[in-house]
């Protein structure tokens, strides 16, 4: 950056350097000091007028720079006293600045020579040369000189601070220096770049003090920018109107003119807008170059990408001076800001602004009509009124605004008006008429069509565009509506027809004469619509529209019930398009329903499976299936029907009825003996709905028919599946987990596994209670019995052992947990389970008898001790056997009381028989035919061999019988076992008032010749109903294969004696 020349004279340039040093050189060194002062001022006149010489010199001198300068210097120290010293000592610091000066240049010009950053500006002598003048010549006149070059120098080495520093000394000492004013500049710049506004602008005003200053007008400037800066719009454009208005200043700033105008314009646009622009312009009085602070702030801002504020200016532009000749190119520039911007509607807008402004018989267009630009205006008026009701005609469309479409046929009915002999008027009115479509006025549209093929007719070469017009006017009163018989039906007739006269061979007509045909079928007059169908299909210019009418003549024998013929031409069709297999199809239904309807069920079946083959993918085989299958059924062929119903869920997953035929399938199935495989089918029904009352009963009776299958594993997951999944069915919930349980038992299941399971059936039920739901109290109660049986085994297992009394105290914690347990199962007051639950009790507190009598005597008492303390055993374990047979005679009682075959307490009475003989225990009754009870009586003379392990086959875990006759079992299956003398055969007596028929079975010689008899009791306790119905569990007992089939017993009444004998005679087969 070159120093600028000012009131001090300074001299600047490497050339004058050069020069200067070179004479210096050439001087010599004792001249005299005036001689020296001399020799610099020729120099610098001839640096002004020989400066091309000079540049040529260069290479020359400068191996003598360094020499002159040296002696300059060696002069200045010689005469420090000397009058001139001082101007001596200036002009040294300037030779030493500029030498410096010029060896930066170099470095700065070689910069690729250089790594990293740009070179610093080194000026250490100059600075030192000026410094040196400060301190010998502190108050000459040369120290504001060399106050503004030190400051210089730090500037240029980057010490701004520094430079500030000595800026603000010479204005201080030397406020009247011609310094002065460039010092303040400088200041006033190095605050702005600081953006300390407030101290620049001080500065700046500081310069302006000095009027006939030449940086007078460029600290104005910079003033007026920093009031901007500060946002003191009103003083800025004071400043800068200043500036523009002053003619001669304008044309010595030049550029800062222009920018002045438009920050005026800028500030404005911050301060008060255009409106503020133009008070502030009535103000002062209209200046000419309003308008074009405007128009070049909207460049300017465009340019640099401020839209917005660019839109501002051109609208500002336009609003204030219509008339004027750049206002064609305001609006243009705020048309594309617009765009730019991407603000279409106000683009659009704009645009038809454009032609409504400039356009032909505007204002603007008489006044400029001989300006060489007219002609392009009015070519851009009429594109630009085109282009916005197109582009207002398109987002309208889309975006359905019913009011920008009405806009839109009002700009192209304007168009017509204002361009009548332009090119696009056809175009335009087709346009018009394709609006008023969109406007949903199809009516309307048909009219604007005809009247657009009116204008084609009279252009040359528009026979295409005439046909269209004609073409889409028979669409819009077909979107209109055109029903038979209406006045549009006549005018599309009248359309048609012209059409056909005037372009014969246009294509399209036979596809008009379908659509008429279509009318006809539309109107249900189906016999004309297949002659225009025929019609349309022999004329055809293409394949699609013949296969088109050949489906349509199919479609209307269908219509009118002509199934077979509608069969017929449906097999006409292209097997590639879609619909002829499906109207075949659906013409193959309808004769399957007449068929079925006629009783014709077989026939009708196979027709509902013709349309399942012709396209085993189409839409409604799933229901063609579902009627096949109930066809089946009306003719009585299940296992067909059974099929076809298990097809649809298998081929067509996703249809809605898979579900009722999983269904039907699994009834039929079930119905036909095949459990498994309707367990399969119900399971996937299950599978299908999932948390349904559906899902509920599919996936019970899945698990059910698993059982009835005899896959006792399956059955038994699938009870898991559903009890886990299923709440809802509180009483079919807990059946399921004890069935599951039951299975466990029967395949094995651990007793930590079977207590687990029987854990969670309790808190389950206990769930249920809590929420206020019934649950079925038998199924309570043989959980609760089962899980505390599973610890029977440990306790008959535990013996008392010295030390006794530790283990007796141990006997009888687990004797008291298992009676609260059995307690505890008796409570839910189901006749079944209390029987169980008190012969239990009795064998608990018999085995703590029998363990407490059998305890070891110790070793150490003496016989009569041993007596005594076997009486005490006896004292102390005699309350536990008397409980034990309060127990038995209990579970007898209730037996008896309830009329319950139940096993149990048939091992009471035996056990209770066996520990106390002779006891008199009541005997079970049942009521025979005559209406009188039944009591069941055993020889009590039988002798009592040992029994094999095959014979106490089915007896209960350590069951030991010691009487001559006793019954075993579970639920609701008893079996009677009779043993007598060797080769001889047990008899029992039904002694009673009448006489009882039940289903026995024989279950085999006993190794001692007796015969072991099974008596199945076919009644039932608690009320209990079939177990598949599953309806009632609130006291019942509710038990799987409950088979009443079987062997009978021939039971001989005997009304004399008021009984029955029963004979001995069982079937074994």
């Amino acid at each position: 950056m070159m120093r600028k020349a000012t009131g001090g004279g300074r001299v600047t340039g490497a050339a004058t350097l050069l020069l200067a040093l070179g004479a210096l050189a050439s001087a010599e060194e004792a001249a005299p000091v005036d001689q020296a002062v001399e020799a610099v001022e020729t120099l610098r006149s001839a640096s002004r007028e020989r400066v091309d010489r000079i540049e040529q010199l260069e290479q020359s001198f400068h191996s003598r720079h360094e020499r002159a300068i040296a002696r300059l210097d060696r002069v200045v120290r010689a005469y420090p006293e000397d009058p001139k010293a001082a101007a001596l000592g200036f002009q040294l610091a300037e030779l030493l600045f500029a030498h410096e000066r010029a060896e930066h240049l170099v470095r700065f010009e070689n910069l690729d020579a250089f790594e990293g950053e740009a070179p610093i500006a080194d000026y250490s002598r100059s600075k030192a040369a000026y410094r040196a003048l400060l301190e010998a010549h502190p108050d000459a006149p040369e120290a504001a000189g060399a106050l503004y070059g030190l400051a210089y120098c730090l500037r240029e080495e980057g010490a701004n601070d520094k430079a500030l520093e000595r800026y603000a000394e010479l204005v201080d000492r030397f406020s009247d220096s011609t310094y002065a004013p460039e010092a303040h500049l400088r200041m006033g710049e190095e605050y702005f770049d600081a953006n300390r506004l407030e101290h620049a602008a001080e500065s700046y005003r500081s310069v302006l003090a000095s009027p006939d200053s030449p940086l007078y007008e460029e600290a104005l400037y910079k003033l007026g920018w920093t009031y901007y800066r500060l946002s003191r719009y009103a003083d800025a454009i004071s400043v800068f109107t200043y500036l523009v208005d002053d003619t001669e200043a304008g044309e010595a700033l030049g550029g800062m003119a222009s920018e002045a105008k438009s920050y005026i314009a800028i500030s404005f646009s911050e301060f008060s807008g255009v409106e503020g622009l133009q008070s502030y312009l009535q103000r002062i009085g209209d200046r000419s170059y309003g308008a074009e602070l405007l128009l070049s702030l909207g460049g300017l801002f465009r340019g640099e990408g401020e839209f917005q504020t660019a839109e501002r200016a051109f609208r500002g532009f336009v609003e204030n001076y219509p008339e004027h000749k750049e206002a064609p190119r305001a609006q243009r520039e705020l048309v594309e800001v617009l765009e730019l911007q991407e603000q279409e509607g106000e683009a659009l807008a704009a645009r038809a602004r454009y032609s409504s402004l400039f356009g032909p018989g505007t204002t603007w267009a008489d006044e400029w009509v001989a300006d060489d630009q007219a002609v392009d205006v009015r070519r851009s008026a009429e594109e630009f009124h085109y282009s916005s009701a197109a582009g207002l005609h398109g987002r309208a469309r889309d975006a359905a605004d019913a009011e920008g479409l009405r806009r839109a046929v009002d700009l192209y009915a304007s168009f017509l008006d204002r361009y009548p002999q332009s090119d696009r008027k056809l175009q335009v009115a087709m346009q018009r008429a394709d609006a008023w479509l969109d406007l949903e006025q199809p009516g309307a549209a048909a009219d604007h069509f005809v009247a657009a093929a009116d204008i084609a007719d009279l252009l040359p070469e528009s026979s295409a565009i005439a046909a269209n017009a004609l073409y889409n006017a028979i669409h819009s009163l077909n979107a209109a509506g055109v029903e038979v018989g209406t006045s549009n039906f006549e005018r599309m007739s009248t359309t048609i027809d012209r059409l056909a006269e005037q372009h014969a061979g246009d294509e399209r007509i036979p596809s008009l004469w379908m659509r008429r045909a279509e009318l006809h079928f539309d109107a249900e007059l189906h016999a004309e619509a297949a002659e225009d169908f025929v019609r349309c299909a022999g004329n055809a210019f293409d394949s699609e529209l013949a296969v088109r009418a050949t489906e349509m003549v199919a479609r209307s024998y269908f219509e009118v019930g002509r199934f077979a013929e509608a069969e017929e031409w449906a097999a006409k069709m292209d097997p590639a398009i879609e619909s002829s297999s499906a109207l075949r199809a659906a013409a193959i239904y309808r004769q399957a329903e007449t068929l079925r309807d006629a009783g014709e069920a077989s026939e009708a079946a196979a027709h509902f499976l013709r349309v399942v083959a012709i396209d085993p993918l189409a839409e409604g085989n799933d229901a063609a299936l579902y009627d096949a299958a109930t066809a089946w059924l009306g003719a009585g062929e299940a296992e067909l029907a059974a099929r076809d119903f298990e097809r649809i869920p298998a081929e067509y997953p996703d249809s809605d009825l898979a579900k009722d035929a999983l269904r039907q399938a699994a009834v039929l199935r079930e119905e036909a003996g095949e459990h498994t495989r309707a367990a399969v089918l119900l399971g996937r029904l299950a599978s299908r709905t999932s948390g349904t009352k559906i899902g509920d009963d599919a996936a019970y009776y899945s698990a059910l028919y698993w059982h009835e299958a005899g896959e006792m594993e399956r059955a038994r997951s699938a009870f898991a599946a559903y009890h886990s999944e299923y709440e809802t069915d509180h009483g079919r919930n807990l059946d399921s987990r004890i069935r599951e349980i039951r299975l466990a038992e029967s395949a094995g299941a651990g007793a930590d596994e079977l207590s687990g399971r029987l854990g969670a059936l309790l808190d389950a039920a206990e769930r249920f209670r809590s929420a206020g739901a019934e649950v079925p109290v038998a199924i309570l109660a043989e959980a609760q019995w089962k899980r505390i049986d599973l610890d029977l085994p440990d306790y008959r297992e535990y013996a008392i052992r010295p030390p006794l009394q530790e283990t007796t105290q141990r006997k009888e914690t687990k004797m008291n947990a298992l009676l609260d347990g059995y307690s505890r199962a008796s409570e839910y007051r189901s006749a079944k389970w209390s029987i169980r639950s008190l012969e239990r009790m009795g064998e608990v507190l018999e085995e703590f008898h029998r363990a407490i009598i059998g305890a070891p005597t110790p070793s150490d008492l003496s016989q009569v001790e041993a007596a005594l303390y076997l009486m005490e055993l006896e004292d102390y374990a005699s309350p536990y056997g008397e409980q034990a047979i309060e127990s038995y005679v209990a579970a007898v009682e209730m037996s008896v009381e309830n009329g319950l075959d139940e096993p149990f307490a048939e091992l009471a009475r035996a056990r209770a028989e066996t520990f106390r003989p002779g006891i008199d225990l009541p005997l079970p009754q049942r009521e025979g035919p005559l209406g009188a009870p039944i009591q069941l009586a055993v020889s009590a003379e039988l002798a009592l061999p040992e029994l094999s392990a095959r014979e106490t086959e089915g007896a209960p875990a350590g069951f030991d019988p010691p009487r001559p006759g006793f019954a075993i079992g579970s639920g609701t299956r008893t079996t009677l076992w009779g043993t007598g003398l060797a080769g001889g055969i047990a008899t029992a007596i039904m002694a009673a008032q009448g006489s009882n028929t039940g289903s026995v079975v024989a279950l085999g010689a006993l190794s001692t010749g007796a015969l072991g008899i099974a008596i199945w009791a076919p009644g039932r306790d608690d009320g209990q109903e079939d177990a598949k119905s599953n309806k009632n569990y609130s006291s019942g007992d509710p038990e799987v294969d409950l088979d009443l089939k079987g062997p009978r017993v021939e039971l001989k009444p005997d009304l004399s004696r008021g009984g029955a004998k029963m004979l001995l005679t069982v079937p074994l087969n």
